[in-house]
């Protein structure tokens, strides 16, 4: 009776922990949530009855994630020294950053998430390679069929959460067969490779740092951040599985045909050289085809994208470039947007640039923000001798008068510029030098 009640009360603690983070999930923070729900889990995890088949279940798990350290157990102090070692490590290293105004949030709708197929279009390669490798380390049987259907049907669903998930899932229920031997920690670390760069990927679909972009880049900072990251641990991962695999499938066959054993030795040669050929064919084939969709006029010069969303800009960038070293003025606009991109293909310095990053890069808020004014005032000036003056007071050499300008201040074309002096003009685009 006593264990029964001990197992409602271990039950009940994660219950009443999920229920009160989502009652009151608005008023906790993302990080608040989760340590409640982790630490009524973990508690719940150490006070199973010992009489149950989940406590049964319990000391199993445990005995199989002390035998991944090999003969440093999770039980070894220098096991658990080592890891408080590298915890510490990471924390110290981190502690220099500092989020201007930003709180860590879930991520959920009306934010949009990664969709699958935008997942695949980063890893694509790196994730099919984690995905073969993980499943055929599994004996062939129903159940195997079964996790691999399941997890090619997570395939058609939009959100790629759901396949991050059922691979990591897939990597926990290898890990936790039974093993003949204990892992040396070449493999220890390697399969803490493998969940630590799925966990990683996964990590920007559950949570974002909420910064000063907003808008259609809500998570955008996060997710380049995290994504530079993950894009060298996820080759490396695959390089580990599949190495790993072929280790494990050769040592079974030479035990049993050295004429099997050496033809798989060149099947798996015949199939890296056929992924490289594909990849490099890929490569050249997709240059190939951006050379011929850019103008070959100015193609050569990395200005073809420019030229044709922007029509002319790229003859009065060639222009700028052959002009001496000076200051240019363009409208201001998003970050991660042309802004700017006249001065930047010209090899010219801005007057600000992205003012977002100008910000970060200098903390000067105020005369960022008075940067911006100027800009403002500059294009709105009626007064052709005034925004000659100011152009002057402002040190500005060049001014450039184009399609975001345009768009920004509709009223532009209508402006004198007869005190300015016409450097360049074509399609769309007019470059003016101040005195």
């Amino acid at each position: 009776m006593f264990e029964l009640i001990q197992l409602l009360g271990v039950v009940t603690i994660p219950l009443v922990a999920l229920a009160v983070v989502v009652v009151r999930g608005s008023a906790l923070s993302p990080v608040a949530s989760i340590s409640i729900v982790a630490c009524s889990i973990v508690f719940s995890a150490f006070y199973f009855p010992r009489k149950t088949p989940l406590s049964q279940l319990w000391a199993q798990i445990k005995s199989r994630v002390g035998a991944l350290g090999g003969a440093w157990g999770p039980s070894d102090p220098l096991w658990v020294a080592f890891w408080l070692a590298l915890l510490v490590a990471l924390r110290l290293s981190s502690s220099h950053i500092r989020a201007e105004n930003g709180t860590l949030r879930f991520v959920r709708s009306p934010i949009l998430v990664t969709t699958t197929e935008e997942i695949f279009a980063h890893w694509g390669v790196h994730l099919v390679l984690i995905a073969i490798a993980s499943i055929l380390f599994f004996r062939f049987s129903l159940s195997t069929g079964l996790m691999t259907v399941f997890l090619a049907c997570t395939l058609l669903y939009d959100k790629a959460a759901l396949f991050i998930y059922v691979l990591i899932g897939v990597q926990l229920v290898r890990l936790m067969q039974h093993r003949d031997k204990e892992s040396s920690w070449r493999d220890v670390f390697g399969q803490g490779l493998v969940i630590a760069t799925l966990g990683l990927i996964l990590l920007p679909e559950l949570v974002f740092l909420d910064d000063s972009y907003g808008g259609d880049i809500e998570r955008m900072n996060t997710i380049f951040k995290v994504y530079t990251t993950s894009w060298a641990l996820a080759g490396l991962s695959a390089i580990y599985l599949m190495s790993q695999l072929s280790r494990v499938r050769l040592a079974e066959l030479k035990s049993q045909n050295a004429d099997a054993a050496l033809g798989l030795r060149i099947a798996s040669g015949a199939v890296i050289l056929l992924l490289l050929g594909i990849g490099t064919f890929r490569f050249y084939a997709n240059g190939i085809e951006k050379r011929r969709q850019a103008p070959s006029q100015f193609g050569s010069e990395g200005l073809g994208v420019a030229d044709r969303k922007f029509p002319g800009s790229a003859a009065v960038i060639r222009v700028l470039r052959s002009k001496p070293y000076g200051r240019v003025l363009e409208t201001q606009g998003k970050p991660y947007s042309f802004t700017s991109f006249v001065s930047t293909l010209a090899g010219q310095p801005a007057y600000l640039g992205w003012s977002n990053h100008v910000n970060l890069l200098t903390r000067l808020g105020e005369e960022v923000g008075r940067r911006e004014r100027v800009t403002d005032d500059f294009y709105k000036q009626s007064d052709c001798v005034a925004r000659r003056d100011l152009a002057v007071r402002e040190k500005i050499n060049y001014i450039v008068v184009g399609s975001l300008e345009k768009q920004k201040y509709p009223a532009l074309s209508t402006l004198d510029f007869s005190c300015f002096t016409t450097i360049a003009e074509q399609g769309d685009y007019k470059l003016y030098g101040a005195p």
